[in-house]
């Protein structure tokens, strides 16, 4: 299995760890070097719309000798300015693990997910929740990270909660929690919809981010973000199938919609649900 366009937040020597010791069968390609400072300086990205090839970030700031922006083609993504802190982990959903080929028409069947999970200091323990069925599985134990937790016969309409535990001196706590629920949303435009839920560290600063990887495409797609009562809030024009978009939420605690469409025939992709909750 070759997992392209996986972005995760890391340091140069987790970066070099991921190179020398999750060989397997994985080949790593242009792994991103992208850092979040710990304290209060601020990274601050070009704003931008375009593709990912054109995106160029604009950020001299080191800390400790680390440039926190170091590649031209990281976002293909508007990002606005705001302060980081260490937050607790990072979820990326891998929308291209479920959204299947995009030339052939979704059949509603059993799929795949795929969620990539960092979390600084710590192994972590993942186990999937159906409620549906109210039958929970195991999928990762102790797991170093970065790392790839894949769901696998994912059934239509059914409701599942993610669950990742950090385990930290033989105790386990519970730092992330995602409701999903995958559905065909139309029967013509035969698109994945996924209702998530993220919680969020209370100490994590700024507004919250959903990171979002695409399925692999020839054709280009528009992005479009949409707030609760259906009002266009951001547009990303002419993103490349497989590419990663990180889109920022305007505010924590509300509903929002993602889609994407085909630039060449307008035909839905996916469709999915967002809402970051902030947990005080």
């Amino acid at each position: 299995t070759i997992y392209r366009h996986h972005f995760y937040t890391i340091s140069q020597a987790e970066k070099e760890n991921i190179i020398t010791n999750l060989t397997r069968d994985w080949r790593y390609e242009n792994i991103i070097y992208y850092a979040f400072p710990t304290d209060n300086k601020k990274n601050i990205g070009e704003d931008h719309v375009g593709d990912s090839s054109s995106f160029a970030t604009k950020s001299n700031e080191t800390h400790e000798g680390e440039n926190y922006l170091s590649d031209e083609s990281v976002l293909s993504q508007t990002i606005n300015q705001f302060d980081h802190k260490e937050t607790d982990g990072i979820i990326l959903t891998d929308i291209s693990s479920n959204a299947g080929n995009l030339e052939i028409e979704y059949s509603g069947g059993e799929g795949d997910m795929s969620f990539a999970i960092y979390y600084f200091d710590s192994t972590v323990t993942v186990s999937v929740y159906d409620v549906t069925e109210d039958t929970r599985t195991n999928i990762l134990e102790n797991a170093s990270t970065p790392v790839e937790a894949v769901i696998s016969d994912i059934k239509p309409e059914h409701e599942y909660v993610l669950s990742v535990f950090a385990d930290e001196t033989g105790e386990e706590r519970l730092i992330h929690e995602s409701l999903f629920i995958r559905t065909k949303e139309s029967a013509s435009a035969e698109i994945d919809c996924m209702e998530q839920t993220v919680s969020a560290s209370s100490g994590s600063i700024g507004k919250p981010v959903e990171r979002i990887i695409l399925p692999e495409s020839e054709a280009a797609m528009t992005v479009k973000l949409y707030s609760e009562s259906g009002e266009l809030v951001h547009t990303v024009y002419d993103v490349s199938g497989g590419a990663v978009v990180e889109v920022t939420l305007p505010d924590w605690n509300c509903w929002y919609k993602l889609d994407a469409e085909r630039d060449d025939n307008s035909q839905p992709v996916f469709s999915i649900r967002i809402k970051h909750t902030h947990v005080n």
